[in-house]
């Protein structure tokens, strides 16, 4: 029964499933938690600011940075490296500068 179930589920449901790879580039980019990487650098009080600023004006994080007046652009994307952050520390094969190790 079980199986006759999951063969329903991937018939009706997962089969024809598409990655919107764009939605998830806006998701990441809009994303306020990715502000937080910055409290080494900014502190907690500006980071707070930068993801206030965003939420009430519907800014990605890196705007209301740079908006701020907090950084550049460049400093932010160099800073921000959502590749280095999807699995714990020191299990990635990802190094630091973006190379693969």
């Amino acid at each position: 029964m079980l199986a006759h179930c999951i063969g329903i589920l991937t018939d009706k449901l997962i089969k024809g499933l598409a990655v919107n790879r764009q939605r998830l580039a806006d998701n990441l980019e809009n994303a306020l938690l990715m502000a937080t990487v910055h409290n080494p650098v900014l502190g907690y009080d500006r980071v707070a600011q930068i993801t206030r600023k965003a939420a009430q004006e519907g800014l990605s994080p890196k705007a209301a940075a740079v908006a701020l007046g907090f950084m550049t652009a460049q400093d932010y994307e160099r800073l921000v490296r959502p590749e280095l952050m999807v699995e714990p520390q020191g299990s990635s094969s990802a190094t630091h500068d973006g190379s693969i190790s």
